[in-house]
């Protein structure tokens, strides 16, 4: 599928406002969650990486299961 090119300059504009307010919005959550020592969760290479507070990276889940 080819996807549609956009000559809207107010477009890229807006679209690189929102994506700044989102950037800002996820460096603050991870922010409050360091202060918190919640671990940063993330995605890499088909497998699931925790970050720790102290900086260590880990496979193995720190949550409690249910």
């Amino acid at each position: 599928m080819k996807s549609k090119k956009i000559n809207n300059l107010n477009f890229y504009h807006k679209m690189a406002e929102l994506v700044a307010i989102a950037n800002r919005g996820v460096h603050m959550a991870l922010e409050e969650n360091r202060k918190k020592k919640i671990p940063v969760v993330f995605y890499m290479m088909k497998k699931i990486y925790y970050r720790m507070p102290d900086g260590k990276i880990t496979m193995k889940s720190p949550f409690k299961k249910k």
